[in-house]
């Protein structure tokens, strides 16, 4: 059981694996009474509500790794709700990611990210998230990641990221906008930077488009989600 623990909630710092812990032995609770009280029917809301960890998938990565369309497909084979960080931040400040960043700084949206980031990873009930290119990097936002999610990094190779931005995507991204011709060079310094972060990751995904059949095998086989078809 203790190593089970510690597999689950690897990644975390000592304050949250102790959060993610808990998480894991309420769940636990949870399903057995479900499974003493509940043997007839699939209807057992009331103790499978609220165990987060094994309900809810993140998705990390660079700008143009393909979290959100990757997200969606996720989402709708597990018949599940898709959240995009970067669209609940916009809902949440009322103005657009790049307006946030030239009225108020990137220190401000990050303290915002963070803020919204905790509130999506506490909801019930399961989901897909889409998180930001940034946003494990900031405010130990990896650890309330892995500490509440199972956490998905697509490692998309730099030359397909650049591709990518420079059919449009740079433009939408405050950090990038402004990169022009040394839009490679932009995104190599920001990968070394943010790949200690990303690797912490539950799992890692080196393909530029894999199939949702081959990603399914691979997440079952990493633990993740429990009792979801596969």
């Amino acid at each position: 059981m203790q190593s089970a623990v510690k597999h689950l909630c690897r990644g975390s710092n000592s304050v949250d694996w102790v959060s993610c812990a808990g998480k894991l032995l309420r769940c636990a609770l949870h399903h057995a009474l479900g499974a003493l009280f509940c043997p007839l029917t699939a209807h057992c809301q009331l103790f499978t509500d609220n165990c987060s960890l094994e309900m809810h998938l993140s998705l990390l990565g660079m700008p143009g790794s393909g979290k959100s369309t990757l997200g969606r497909a996720l989402a709708q084979h597990f018949n599940w709700q898709f959240l995009d960080l970067d669209a609940e931040i916009v809902a949440r400040a009322g103005q657009a990611i790049p307006a946030i960043f030239a009225a108020h700084g990137e220190a401000h949206f990050r303290q915002l990210e963070a803020e919204v980031l905790r509130d999506v990873v506490a909801r019930p009930g399961p989901l897909v998230l889409a998180t930001g290119g940034g946003t494990p990097c900031f405010h130990d936002n990896i650890n309330a990641l892995n500490a509440s999610t199972f956490t998905l990094w697509l490692d998309v190779p730099l030359a397909v990221l650049a591709r990518r931005m420079e059919r449009g995507g740079a433009a939408r991204r405050p950090l990038l906008a402004g990169a022009g011709p040394q839009l490679s060079t932009a995104l190599a310094e920001t990968l070394a930077a943010r790949q200690q972060f990303y690797s912490q990751a539950r799992l890692r995904l080196a393909e530029t488009r894999a199939p949702l059949a081959a990603l399914l095998p691979a997440l079952a086989h990493a633990g993740f989600p429990a009792g979801a078809p596969v």
